[in-house]
C-alpha cells in the first residue's frame, strides 16, 4: 500500500471520529440535575407515559428492585438516569399522581423513583416524543402513570434489526 493511501486512509478515519464527536457528547438526553417534573403524556401506540419537563420519555429496568437501581457504567451511559441535586425534590404535573422519590446511586448521584420505579432516560431518543427504547432487550420499558416497582410491567419486545441491542449481556 502507498504511503498516499495510508495517509489517505488515516485522514479518512481522523474526519469520521471528528464528525462523530459531537454526536457522542449530545446524544444523550441529560438532565439538569434538579429539574425533575415529572409530566404526563399521550402515546397514540402506548397511552398515558411519563415524560419528564422537556418531554423526553421515562423508561424503567426489569432488573431494577423496589428504590434500587442495577443500572451502572455503560448500562447508564445508555440509559441516563432522572437525577435531581443534593437538597432538591422531583415535583409532579398535571395528571401525575404517584409517589416520587429519590435514591442514593452507587455513584452518589440521586435518581428519581416513581411508585418505587428508578427512572431512567434512553440516550438514542433524540426529541421529546420519541419511545425508541421500549421493549429493548426485553428489559427496558417506558412508565405508564400507574406503574409501580411491585408490577415490573414488562412487554415482550422485538430486538432490534442488528441483533444486538440494549439491556442484553454486560448485566444490563
Amino acid at each position: 500500500m502507498s504511503r498516499f493511501h495510508k495517509l489517505f486512509g488515516l485522514g479518512l478515519v481522523g474526519l469520521m471520529l471528528v464528525g462523530l464527536l459531537p454526536l457522542v457528547f449530545t446524544s444523550q438526553p441529560a438532565i439538569a440535575a434538579g429539574d425533575a417534573t415529572l409530566q404526563l403524556s399521550k402515546d397514540a401506540k402506548l397511552g398515558d407515559i411519563l415524560v419528564d419537563s422537556r418531554g423526553m420519555t421515562l423508561y424503567q429496568f426489569a432488573k431494577d428492585q423496589a428504590n434500587v437501581s442495577n443500572c451502572s457504567g455503560g448500562c447508564a451511559t445508555a440509559w441516563p438516569p432522572l437525577v435531581v441535586a443534593a437538597g432538591q425534590a422531583p415535583t409532579a404535573g398535571d395528571g401525575v399522581t404517584g409517589k416520587l422519590g429519590v435514591i442514593t446511586r452507587q455513584d452518589g448521584s440521586l435518581q428519581v423513583t416513581y411508585n418505587g420505579l428508578p427512572l431512567y432516560f434512553f440516550a438514542s431518543d433524540s426529541k421529546p416524543g420519541d419511545t425508541t427504547g421500549q421493549g429493548v432487550g426485553g428489559v427496558w420499558s417506558i412508565v405508564h402513570p400507574t406503574d409501580t416497582a411491585a408490577m415490573q410491567p414488562m412487554q415482550p419486545a422485538a430486538q432490534p434489526a442488528s441483533g444486538g441491542g440494549y439491556g442484553g449481556g454486560s448485566g444490563w
